[in-house]
């Protein structure tokens, strides 16, 4: 159900933005483009658009006119200069920015949302335990991004998991992972995050420098560490996956060279 009153107007792609920090991927514009043969104007169908008139977005003027759903469509004709192009739009009145999200979500029938996507909509519309991990993130240097970036961070799912198990462990992972490797984005990253997460789940008392010091002497790099990783959790029938191997190995090599307070491996 459509929360704010519409009307049908007959706009250009020129005369609306695209939705404020909306992923624009760059493979699922190129699929349209072979689908469609390029730029289609008889398959756009009707865009959702929304005016400014509440301030949903208060940096932009208040006569914008916002993409709500058809942000690809809109970027497929920017490629190929097609931004005069008219189109009959829906346009939402009045709406509030989580009235928005809502709306957008509801309209999104990808069969696949990246999980950081549906994280970011989910906080603004109001969702107050996602905002609770967003903030943590941000409070130790972090940002979720809707794709993996140096800084940011978009394994929401991994994020939630371990935050549901332990609020102090999220914030001990995200500070040993830039204590180890910094803020680059690496293909394991995901993996090694929940990997962590596990570990300061696990031992709650660990020593956060004794865990940097060890594993830089390792020179285990992320990727690195998640092969291990799963290698470890492949030979091991009493771990619980490849995350719990990562656990493992962080632990393994925790306790390298110490007597005293190492910890329990199983």
């Amino acid at each position: 159900m459509t929360p704010t009153p519409t009307v049908k107007r007959r706009l250009t792609w020129a005369d609306v933005v695209p939705f404020p920090g909306n992923p624009i991927y760059e493979q699922r514009v190129e699929q349209m483009r072979k689908q469609w043969g390029g730029y289609d104007p008889s398959i756009v169908g009707s865009p959702a658009i929304a005016d400014n008139a509440a301030h949903p977005f208060p940096e932009l003027p208040e006569d914008a006119l916002i993409v709500v759903d058809g942000n690809h469509r809109r970027a497929l004709a920017e490629r190929e200069g097609r931004l005069e192009d008219e189109f009959l739009a829906d346009l939402h009145r009045g709406a509030t920015r989580a009235e928005l999200s809502r709306l957008r979500r509801g309209l999104n029938d990808r069969r696949t949302v990246k999980p950081a996507e549906r994280f970011l909509e989910l906080v603004a519309e109001g969702d107050a335990a996602k905002k609770i991990v967003k903030d943590r993130v941000e409070e130790v240097g972090w940002r979720i991004t809707h794709e993996r970036e140096p800084g940011g961070l978009s394994c929401t799912n991994e994020l939630e998991w371990i935050y549901k198990r332990d609020p102090h462990a999220l914030t001990y992972t995200l500070l040993s992972y830039m204590a180890i490797w910094g803020p680059r984005d690496y293909r394991s990253q995901a993996r090694v995050v929940k990997g962590l997460g596990a570990f300061w789940v696990r031992y709650p008392d660990a020593d956060l420098e004794r865990l940097q010091v060890t594993m830089k002497r390792s020179g285990m790099g992320v990727d690195e560490l998640f092969e291990t990783g799963r290698q470890v959790n492949a030979d091991t029938p009493r771990l619980k996956g490849v995350w719990d191997g990562i656990r493992y190995v962080l632990a393994a090599q925790y306790n390298r060279g110490h007597r005293k307070g190492i910890l329990p491996l199983l």
